[in-house]
């Protein structure tokens, strides 16, 4: 709107991960104009289309809102961890944790939401060659992980361990970052943790806490949050014993390859994760006296 009535832009962006910005240029969008004036008609109907439903959705003034712009208070600002992710990293706080178990059971859990993609450093190797994430093949890289991204309603990104290349594209390409450790163990700060302050400054990041069927309460909590005010939220996770189970990978694959032929069980604490992450979530709130 602002660029066909040159007037100052009233919305702003920000940047949540890495993105390709494409710029139109003043002049060009003129010649345009005056050379097509079929795509000035053509803009003007999508426009008016846009703020039309949008007033019917609204049934108020017109707003900010009501243009589906963003205004100060809309549900973006609000907290709202999730209803826009498509891409999900995950990162372990310590070696200790079951990542790739962890992952493949979140991605069975998405799976019955929509088509979900798990990508690691080995797979992207296999699907795209060795030499994959040097540098210099960064542009096919980045389209690959683009049309990925259109075909899937979520791609999950498992990091290293430890601070890798592979690594730090799971941080540079996520929505969300998934910090996953075990509830049982000290509530120390990993080294993949450390860097997350400053290198993924508005991407959300989630604590997620594993714990075992036949383990001990969540206790402790907010020790771990204490000592991660780059947290906006925490998630406990009630686990079935297969994801402490000590396989081989190989064996661990195969056996989530079983798993993934039933559908995903919706009472899971996984199950649950995947609907928060997706924006599915619904909360019952019961009034007082007979309503309980």
């Amino acid at each position: 709107v602002e660029a066909l009535t040159h007037q100052p832009r009233a919305t702003t962006v920000h940047a949540v991960r890495d993105s390709e910005l494409a710029k139109l240029p003043e002049g060009a969008l003129t010649s345009i104009k005056r050379k097509y004036p079929q795509v000035v008609t053509r803009l003007i109907h999508l426009l008016g289309e846009k703020i039309l439903g949008s007033l019917q959705q609204v049934n108020g003034p017109l707003t900010g809102h009501g243009l589906g712009l963003h205004t100060t208070g809309s549900k973006w600002d609000s907290g709202n961890p999730s209803s826009n992710l498509s891409t999900v990293a995950i990162l372990p706080v310590s070696e200790d944790v079951p990542l790739t178990a962890f992952t493949l059971e979140l991605k069975h859990a998405l799976s019955g939401i929509g088509p979900t993609l798990l990508l690691t450093s080995d797979n992207i190797k296999q699907r795209l060659g060795s030499a994959a994430l040097d540098s210099v093949h960064e542009y096919r890289l980045s389209s690959w992980l683009g049309q990925q991204e259109d075909i899937h309603r979520i791609v999950l990104y498992q990091s290293d361990y430890c601070l890798t290349p592979w690594t730090q594209r799971c941080i540079r390409q996520a929505d969300c970052i998934l910090i996953v450790g075990l509830g049982e163990q000290e509530p120390t700060v990993g080294e993949l943790e450390k860097m997350l302050e400053n290198t993924a400054v508005r991407a959300q990041k989630q604590l997620i806490l594993l714990h075992k069927e036949d383990g001990p309460p969540p206790f402790r909590t907010v020790e771990w949050l204490n000592m991660r005010s780059w947290c906006s939220g925490h998630l406990h996770l009630c686990c079935p014993h297969r994801v402490f189970s000590k396989r081989s990978l190989p064996k661990l694959i195969e056996m989530y390859e079983r798993v993934s032929q039933k559908p995903p069980d919706r009472h899971t604490d996984f199950s649950r994760l995947a609907r928060v992450l997706t924006g599915n979530t619904i909360a019952l709130v019961l009034g007082g006296g007979g309503a309980r």
